[in-house]
């Protein structure tokens, strides 16, 4: 039990630390010494995440069904509406179709 319990911790913490820098949580340090320092906990990505940890542990407590689905629509919608991020003006790009091996084959 001892070593499946550290090996999921241990992925746990793993994937909080790259959520974490995904929201700015945490950046590379840009002095020598540790690999992470602490980011600007005062953003709104930082403060939305932190929120919504704290409602999903809430909600986990008072055992809502589906609470961590409803904090995660709910973060989005939030999101979205205080955008702070530009909001893309096509939904999907074209690429580099005309670039590639397969249009410049000559298969006929």
């Amino acid at each position: 039990m001892g070593i499946a319990h550290g090996t999921g911790i241990g992925i746990g913490l793993f994937l909080l630390l790259i959520a974490a820098n995904g929201v700015g949580m945490v950046i590379k340090n840009p002095i020598e010494g540790l690999p992470v320092a602490l980011g600007a906990f005062t953003s709104f990505p930082v403060m939305m995440s932190l929120l919504g940890l704290a409602v999903i542990f809430g909600l986990e407590k008072c055992r809502v069904p589906g609470g961590i689905l409803l904090v995660i629509i709910a973060i989005s919608i939030i999101g979205l509406i205080f955008a702070t991020r530009p909001v893309p003006y096509q939904k999907f790009a074209a690429g580099y179709v005309h670039r590639t091996v397969f249009v410049k084959a000559h298969v006929l």
